[in-house]
């Protein structure tokens, strides 16, 4: 199952024209040199048709840019454990991790460089609270192109608007 999620990941990155295809496991541990990278999960949650996305801080790093919640992972952890961790952290729910769907790399021209892990959640107990972010929202897939997301979550955020995801 995890070799066929792999190859969906890989074919969706082609398809957006995005990714690295660096082969990185989905426990977060880097392979190919990309050690200095920063490694980071997100979630795509659903209500309905809808998906919850995230407002950065104004006054912080890549103020006001929307992304999906999650966080960066610690040193040895499992980045579904990561991903657990932060939506508890952030927004106060107890979430089911499911699948890996998207992974990508990106380097920002900061020289910031990024390894996303999405993930879907499957499900969470709890209703999401700010505690995080300037704002968070669920919103349909079709109104997140004209949100102003960072760069590394574009491709995925049209992935999601297109529906293909």
């Amino acid at each position: 199952m995890r070799e066929a999620g792999a190859r969906m990941i890989e074919n969706l990155e082609e398809e957006a024209g995005t990714g690295t295809g660096t082969g990185t496991g989905t426990d977060g541990r880097s392979e190919a040199g990309l050690g200095s990278m920063v490694r980071v999960t997100a979630g795509i949650l659903r209500d309905g048709g809808r998906v919850l996305v995230c407002q950065r801080r104004r006054g912080g790093a890549f103020e006001l840019q929307w992304e999906f919640p999650g966080g960066k992972m610690e040193d040895g952890e499992d980045a579904r454990d990561c991903l657990a961790r932060e939506l508890r952290e952030e927004l106060g729910i107890e979430a089911t991790i499911g699948p890996e769907v998207y992974r990508t790399s990106h380097r920002y021209p900061n020289g910031f460089a990024v390894e996303l892990f999405f993930f879907r959640v499957e499900g969470f107990r709890g209703a999401p609270e700010n505690r995080a972010f300037e704002a968070i929202r669920w919103a349909a897939p079709a109104e997140l192109a004209g949100l102003d997301f960072l760069e590394a979550d574009r491709a995925l955020v049209a992935l999601l608007a297109e529906g293909r995801l």
